[in-house]
């Protein structure tokens, strides 16, 4: 099984990647956490080129591709802003859409995460939510947490139980999938 964690989060140990590797730790080595910090990702363009199954867009995104594919399943990570979420997320979601014309993402399991200061966290949940129906997936559920400054959400016990519990949840539902 792989289990890959998408963190999006602007910052390459931010509470959003806590939260993702967390709900990651119960896979071992069948988790593979992605930081889109770190990576070159231009938005969509809208050429509908991606309906042959590839995008002409040649960036850091090509090898996500084939990672993605590969994926049981998927935990989506964003940090909640202004209740959805930001921009390296929304670039990475968009991007997929080769997949969806392939229909390489249904069946498979999808979840979310969402870390925040304010209300609204849930908001993101839906929007990944609604981007994992839209893709044929199985959304199994998300979790947030309360994070602002570094470091926060590592104080959030409720949020650290609820990633740990949701990788579990992920981890028996492809059991019984087999």
């Amino acid at each position: 099984m792989l289990v890959v964690g998408v963190s999006g989060t602007p910052k390459k140990e931010g509470n959003t990647t806590y939260l993702v590797k967390k709900c990651l730790e119960c896979f071992g080595s069948e988790g593979q956490l992605i930081t889109l910090c770190d990576k070159k990702i231009s938005p969509c363009d809208g050429c509908m080129t991606c309906k042959s199954g590839v995008c002409r867009i040649r960036d850091d995104m090509e090898p996500l591709y084939e990672v993605i594919k590969k994926a049981d399943a998927i935990i989506i990570g964003s940090p909640n802003y202004f209740q959805g979420v930001n921009g390296l997320t929304r670039n990475f979601l968009d991007r997929l859409l080769p997949l969806y014309w392939n229909k390489d993402l249904k069946f498979k399991l999808a979840a979310g995460i969402s870390v925040g200061k304010f209300t609204g966290s849930d908001s993101v949940l839906d929007e990944i939510n609604r981007f994992a129906t839209l893709m044929g997936m199985i959304y199994v559920g998300g979790t947030t947490g309360i994070g602002l400054t570094e470091r926060e959400v590592l104080h959030d016990m409720n949020a650290m139980r609820n990633a740990a519990n949701l990788g579990e949840r992920i981890k028996e539902l492809k059991e019984k999938m087999k």
